[in-house]
Order: C-alpha cells, then structure tokens, then sequence
C-alpha cells in the first residue's frame, strides 16, 4: 500500500532516489507474481520503474525493467511491439559499459530479451525464427546462473526449452515437442520447489503439447497439478491458463458440458 503513496520529484535526493528504485522494482516483481504480466498495473508500474532506473543511473536494471516491458507485450498479444523491444535490448545490452553488482548478471537479462523475442516469433507465427532464438539460448545455457527468486521471473532458458516444444509442434514433429518441454519442466524440478513460477509456467506448455497431441489424460493431469500449485502460491495467470487447458482437456476426452461449463468460469474470472 505504502508503495501506491511514493511520487518522484525534481529534488528527490540520491539516497531517497535510490530507495525508490528499490521499491518500484520489488513492486513490479509482486504485481508479475499476482497479475500476470500483461495486467495494465504492471505495465503503468514497469514505467515508473523505468523512469527511476533512468535517473538513479542503473543501466542493468534498465535492461531487466526493458525485457519485462517485452514480456508484458507478449502477453497482451502486441507481439511486434515485443519484437522491437526485445531487438533493441539485444543491440544495446552490448553498449552497457558497466554491469553493477545486481541480483541478474549480464547473461540472464540476454537470455531473458531472448525468451521474450522467442515468444514474439512464435506467436506471430514465425516458427522458424522462433526455433532458432529458442536453441541459440539453449545453447549458451550456464547451469550455475539462477534467475533469483526475487525477481518473480520464470527462468529463460525454461521458456527456451518449451517455446522450442510448442514450435516444434506446429512445425509438424510432435514427439520430438513433448520431449522438449520435458527438458523444460526437468529443468525447473532440478531447481527445487522454490522455483513455482518456473514449475507453473513449464508444466502450463507441457499440458498444452499434450492437448495438441490429443491426449484428453495426460493433459487434464498437468493441467490438475498447475492448478493445485498456482492456487496454493497466488499465481492468478497460471491458474486461469491451466483451468483453460484442462477445460480443453475436459471437452477432448469426450466430457463437453463440464469443459463447456469450466470455460465460462474461466472467461468470467479473467
């Protein structure tokens, strides 16, 4: 609440410049976890952090705050604008001559710009662009570098990993999908149950491919245990994607009233 009540002034002094940022920035984290992160408050938030990381000089969390504002745009279907910030991003994280002692070191924040440009690509329909974003990070992964759980984040090589499944999906290879997004979800679980965004958003795609493959079963068991976590930890968008799929699910294995009725519910609660 007290976080509503912070202005920013001309003559705010460096100390209090700097609380400020730290406050905004934990702000944004808290409204990704519990919104979602194409909910307007992130967005009006990602940009009063941006103006503080600006005018306290802290170019990394410039590029966190960028790759964020990139995500968010990927999840309100603005997929060239996405595009354009996860790019430019990628040109500029070069230029940064100094990197601070901050909780993302340089190679996250590029392989976040890097999930954020994959799922550009992917759900504007440009696969193999898509692909090749997702293996390029994959490739570079360093198991040693965590996305810290402050940040509320889900982990980019993760989301590496299962845009890579779903594309390959699309692209006509649907075992070769769910063996990838397995990768995915295996990757979390290596992690420790500390990383429940990464889980929910992993095993969200897991139950995805086994919905395009047609498999009523599986998918309403993945979709079973995203709702059982999200519900316990307050992640409101993986909860009503999963109640989504599981309708699906539901619909596909010869249940369409209930699938028909879980919709509706989902639709009213978004």
């Amino acid at each position: 609440a007290a976080l509503g009540t912070l202005r920013v002034g001309a003559a705010d002094s460096e100390e209090r410049l700097q609380r400020l940022h730290g406050l905004q920035m934990r702000r944004c984290m808290i409204l990704f976890m519990t919104r979602g992160t194409g909910d307007s408050a992130v967005m009006s938030a990602l940009g009063t952090a941006g103006e503080l990381a600006e005018r306290a000089r802290r170019p990394a969390e410039m590029h966190v705050l960028r790759a964020l504002l990139a995500g968010s745009h990927d999840m309100r279907a603005e997929y060239r604008a996405a595009r354009e910030v996860s790019e430019q991003g990628l040109r500029r994280i070069d230029d940064t001559r100094s990197w601070p002692g901050w909780i993302v070191p340089e190679p996250l924040v590029r392989s976040i710009y890097e999930a954020t440009l994959s799922t550009a690509h992917l759900f504007g329909g440009d696969f193999d662009a898509s692909l090749a974003v997702c293996r390029r990070a994959i490739d570079r992964h360093d198991p040693s570098l965590r996305m810290p759980l402050q940040m509320g984040m889900t982990d980019p090589t993760m989301v590496a990993f299962v845009n890579g499944g779903i594309t390959l999906w699309f692209l006509g290879f649907p075992d070769t999908a769910l063996e990838m997004v397995g990768r995915g979800v295996a990757l979390v679980r290596d992690g420790g149950a500390e990383s429940s965004q990464s889980l929910a958003h992993s095993q969200v795609f897991e139950a995805l491919v086994h919905l395009h493959r047609r498999d009523a079963v599986r998918t309403i068991r993945v979709a079973d245990e995203v709702i059982r976590l999200s519900t316990e930890r307050g992640m409101r968008f993986f909860l009503n994607a999963a109640r989504a799929i599981r309708a699906s699910g539901l619909i596909l294995g010869g249940e369409p009233e209930d699938g028909g009725k879980e919709l509706e519910a989902v639709l009213s609660d978004a």
